[in-house]
């Protein structure tokens, strides 16, 4: 659901113009994620990013049996939903709703690190 609502709110924004800008698509996903807290907090946690169930793993406030299968299954869901974004929009770059920074590669890192 993260990428592919979230990608794609990026990509609707920069192809039909819908102005939501960097604040209405940070909406986006901040919706996307209490939706999803509400409607599977309770069957798991709401481990819906593999980075959380990895950080959960590695505090010991997750079994790693389950870990094992949830990494995988979340994955392969978000590699699925960027295949659906891409035929969708096949018209799309390459970045198909990344986030590339205006500025250089330098001047990016500088504003990163502050």
């Amino acid at each position: 659901m993260l990428v592919f609502a979230g990608c794609g709110a990026i990509i609707a924004d920069a192809r039909y113009d819908m102005a939501l800008g960097a604040v209405g698509i940070g909406i986006v996903f901040g919706l996307l994620i209490m939706v999803m807290v509400y409607a599977i907090g309770h069957l798991s946690g709401a481990h819906i990013n593999p980075a959380v169930t990895v950080a959960f793993t590695l505090t010991r406030h997750f079994p790693t049996r389950h870990a094992l299968v949830y990494i995988p299954a979340q994955l392969a869901g978000a590699v699925a939903a960027a295949g659906l974004l891409r035929a969708l929009w096949p018209d799309q770059p390459g970045r198909l709703g990344a986030t590339v920074p205006s500025v250089s590669g330098g001047s990016a890192l500088v504003y990163r690190s502050c």
